[in-house]
C-alpha cells in the first residue's frame, strides 16, 4: 500500500477557454487538499507548454507528460507507457468527454467538436482507460459531463465504464442519464465539477481593472455572453438572447445606477460581447457599460467576479468560478451546452437557472430584482451552496483517495 501513491491525471482540455484552464488546477488543489504528499502526473490534453507555465508558481511539484496512447498505428510514446506504469491511478478530471452525438434539438446538427457524430472524437479519450485496465491500473472520473450516447457508442461506454474503480458525474442529470443507460461502476455517484475549487488569484491586476473601469467593489453586475462563435447555437437564436441580455442590462442600471461588466469565458467571445451587448444599446446606458475587450486567465476573471455585486453569466465555468468566490449569479442558458447547469438545482439554486431558449426578459428580471433588493439573503443562500459543494468534494476525493492509496482495481465480472 503505497504513502505517497503517484496519479496519472488527464486534463487541461484547451487554453482558449478560462473555465477548461480552471480544471487543472481545481483538481490539483483538491488532490492537494486531499491526499497530501501524492506524486501527480498531469498528462494534458491540449497546450502543454502553456499549461505548464501557468501551473509552475502554484503547482511546481506536478510533472507533466507528453505523449500518445497508440492512435493512428503509431507505438505508445515511451514517457507516457512509463507514467501509466509508475501510477497508483489514472484519474480523469472534470469534462464532457463522454459524448457522442447531441440530442434531437431544434438547434444545429453539430458535424465538428466533442458533441458531433464523430466516432473516432468520441472514442478516443477512452483510449487511456483501455490502456489503464489492461495494465490493471485502477481508474476512475471525476465531475464528468456525460450529455448522450447515440447508439451504439453507448455499448462500448459501457463496456468500458462499468470497469471503472468509481465514476462521478459533474451534476446528477449526467448521473441520471448514465443509470438510464445501464451504465453500472461499483460507484456511480456525482460531485461538483472541480472548477469549484479553483483557488488561483490576481488582485493586481483585478485592481488595475477596476481602475481603468472606474469601478467599486460590490458596485458593478458582471455579464458573459454565450455567442455563436461557439457553434452551439444559430444567429437567429443568438439575437434573442442578446435581446434579452442587453434588456437585463438596462434594467439593472435603471434599478441601481450601477455599472455592467461585460467580460468573456471565450477567446471567440471577446469580439462578439462588444459588438452584440454594448454596442446597440441606447446612447444613456452605454456610459454605463464597460466592456473588457481582451481574453484574460480565470485567476483574473475570479478576482473580478469575487468583487462583483452579482453575475449574469450565459456561460457555465464563470457562473462556477463566481459562486465559488460568494458572489450571486443567474445562469440563462443555452440547453446546447449540455446537462452541467443541473449543478443550480442540485446545489438547491434552481430558481437561478434559467432556459435562455424559452424565457423572455420577464422571466428572469424577477430574480435579478431579488438580488437587487436581498443582497445578503442571496449571498447567504450562496455561502450554504458552497457548504455542500465543499461537502460532497470532500466524500468523492475520500473514495479517489482509497483508490489510489490500495492500488486495487475493481472490475465488475
Amino acid at each position: 500500500m503505497p504513502q505517497n501513491p503517484t496519479i496519472l491525471l488527464r486534463s487541461s482540455w484547451a487554453f482558449g477557454n478560462i473555465g477548461d484552464i480552471a480544471i487543472s488546477p481545481g483538481m490539483l488543489r483538491l488532490i492537494e487538499q486531499h491526499i497530501p504528499g501524492a506524486r501527480i502526473i498531469l498528462h494534458p490534453a491540449n497546450s502543454h507548454e502553456l499549461i505548464q507555465t501557468y501551473l509552475s508558481d502554484r503547482f511546481p511539484d506536478v510533472e507533466l507528460v507528453q505523449g500518445n496512447l497508440g492512435q493512428l498505428g503509431q507505438p505508445m510514446t515511451p514517457a507516457l507507457k512509463q507514467a501509466f506504469e509508475e501510477s497508483d491511478l489514472y484519474l480523469h478530471a472534470s469534462g464532457p468527454t463522454i459524448a457522442h452525438g447531441h440530442q434531437p434539438y431544434d438547434g444545429p446538427v453539430l458535424t465538428k467538436g466533442w458533441r458531433a457524430y464523430d466516432w473516432n472524437s468520441s472514442m478516443g479519450p477512452l483510449l487511456a482507460f483501455y490502456v489503464a485496465r489492461d495494465m490493471g491500473l485502477p481508474f476512475g472520473g471525476y465531475g464528468l459531463g456525460v450529455n448522450f450516447m447515440a447508439t451504439p457508442s453507448n455499448l462500448v461506454f459501457k463496456s468500458i465504464l462499468d470497469d471503472a474503480a468509481f465514476f462521478y458525474t459533474r451534476e446528477t442529470d449526467s448521473m441520471n442519464y448514465c443509470r438510464e443507460s445501464g451504465i453500472n461502476p461499483p460507484l456511480l455517484d456525482f460531485v461538483p465539477d472541480c472548477t469549484f475549487a479553483f483557488d488561483m488569484r490576481d488582485e493586481a491586476g483585478a485592481d488595475r481593472l477596476m481602475e481603468e473601469f472606474d469601478l467599486e467593489e460590490g458596485k458593478f453586475l458582471a455579464v458573459l455572453l454565450r455567442s455563436s462563435a461557439l457553434a452551439f447555437t444559430t444567429e437567429e437564436r443568438e439575437a434573442k438572447h442578446c435581446y434579452q441580455l442587453r434588456e437585463l442590462i438596462k434594467h439593472w442600471i435603471d434599478r441601481t445606477g450601477m455599472p455592467v461588466f461585460l467580460c468573456p469565458e471565450t477567446r471567440k467571445d471577446v469580439e462578439p460581447t462588444g459588438r452584440l451587448l454594448q454596442e446597440p444599446l441606447p446612447t444613456k446606458y452605454k456610459s454605463m457599460v464597460k466592456y473588457h475587450d481582451r481574453f484574460w486567465m480565470p485567476c483574473l476573471a475570479t478576482s473580478m467576479y469575487q468583487r462583483a455585486h452579482s453575475m449574469l453569466s450565459m456561460d457555465h465555468h464563470s457562473a462556477i468560478m463566481s459562486l465559488s468566490v460568494g458572489t450571486p449569479t443567474l445562469h440563462p442558458r443555452d440547453p446546447m451546452a449540455g446537462r452541467k447547469g443541473q449543478i443550480f438545482p442540485d446545489l438547491d439554486l434552481g430558481d437561478w437557472l434559467f432556459d435562455i431558449n424559452n424565457t423572455v426578459t420577464s422571466d428572469i428580471q424577477p430574480a435579478l430584482d431579488d438580488l437587487i433588493d436581498n443582497p445578503q439573503h442571496a449571498r447567504d443562500r450562496v455561502s450554504k451552496a458552497m457548504s455542500k459543494v465543499n461537502q460532497l468534494q470532500a466524500d468523492a476525493m475520500k473514495v479517489v483517495r482509497d483508490v489510489a492509496m490500495n492500488k486495487t482495481a475493481t472490475v465488475n465480472a
